[in-house]
């Protein structure tokens, strides 16, 4: 709360979350979030709706308020699971809404929405981070011609929510806080770094994916202390500068692809 700047936030706007949760009526945005709701971690008891209390009611507030909020971005698939997280997390919605406001808002700018231009940016920065870094990976991902949205893009929009072992997602997310999207980067880089040589295995597109499926799994993930050293140190160097440069370029690049 307070290195994301969510705590002065909530500090400096009294009774503004459940002012939102009493606005007007929302048919479209209270819709969209109904159908995610039982998607939403199934296999966790604390989101079962047999459960006491059962998250979901929490989970609907905090997304709904924050679709009121935000209104040019409302409601998109995967924010249901970084607000979930929070939710188990702080168990406190109105905290959850303002730390879900700080990633969204200014931490992952353009992430959600209906365009997605920021998410879809940084899928294109990493291509070239690992194409500087990795030349064999990028080598094969072009000769094959997979495109990085097909492989990375749940990391991407759920923040590795599901895809890596909770206890070393919430520490990515510490330092996401604390330090801004280049976490992302650093971790992706990583998972593809250590895995290299079995990335290179692969001869055809869906052995491409499966491999990419196989990085997020086994001791090297588990074992969250190594894996965050790990994350500030194989990837190198990876100044702001370069990665605010490359977004330029790719954000120029698919506004000129329409």
């Amino acid at each position: 709360m307070a290195v994301s700047g969510a705590q002065a936030r909530m500090d400096r706007n009294p009774g503004y979350y459940h002012q939102l949760l009493q606005g007007d009526r929302s048919p479209s945005l209270e819709d969209a979030i109904r159908t995610d709701l039982n998607r939403t971690f199934p296999d966790n008891v604390r989101f079962r709706t047999t459960a006491q209390p059962c998250l979901q009611r929490p989970l609907y507030n905090v997304l709904l308020a924050f679709g009121r909020h935000n209104q040019a971005v409302g409601y998109c698939q995967g924010m249901n699971f970084i607000a979930g997280y929070l939710i188990l997390v702080t168990k406190n919605e109105e905290e959850s809404f303002w730390l879900l406001d700080a990633l969204v808002g200014r931490i992952l700018p353009d992430y959600y929405g209906p365009v997605m231009l920021g998410l879809k940016t940084d899928q294109e920065v990493l291509g070239e981070l690992v194409r500087r870094k990795m030349p064999a990976v990028a080598a094969l991902m072009d000769g094959h011609g997979v495109l990085w949205t097909l492989l990375v893009s749940r990391w991407f929009i759920c923040l590795f929510v599901d895809i890596l072992p909770v206890e070393t997602v919430l520490r990515i997310w510490d330092c996401l806080f604390n330090e801004g999207s280049k976490i992302i980067f650093r971790v992706a880089l990583t998972l593809i770094k250590q895995h290299q040589a079995l990335i290179l295995e692969a001869t055809s597109i869906p052995e491409i994916c499966d491999k990419f499926k196989q990085l997020t799994r086994g001791s090297f993930v588990t074992d969250c202390h190594t894996f965050m050293q790990k994350i500030f140190s194989e990837p190198g160097s990876l100044p702001m500068r370069t990665i605010s440069q490359l977004r330029e370029r790719c954000r120029a690049r698919l506004l000129a692809q329409g």
